[in-house]
């Protein structure tokens, strides 16, 4: 999956996200799963499978294949719509 810097993510709820070295499974600091559905930012690829989001003011580590990244949102105008 190729994705740029500041892309948005959609992670759906019951996804694992971690803190702390993913290059070391040892060693992880905080992890939590999502309750609900969220909207995270995409920062960097950490290593094959999994990247680092910015989610609710703090970085995540998460599995590229639990998230999907958002494209395509254009507004939808209508006649009359005033914004």
């Amino acid at each position: 999956m190729i994705l740029r810097k500041g892309e948005l993510m959609s992670i759906p709820a019951d996804t694992c996200l971690v803190k702390g070295d993913p290059r070391e499974l040892a060693i992880i600091e905080k992890y939590m799963y999502t309750k609900s559905p969220k909207i995270g930012i995409f920062v960097e690829h950490e290593k094959s499978l999994m990247i680092k989001i910015y989610l609710d003011n703090e970085y995540w580590t998460v599995s590229n294949r639990d998230i999907c990244p958002i494209r395509n949102l254009k507004p939808r105008i209508t006649r009359g719509a005033t914004c």
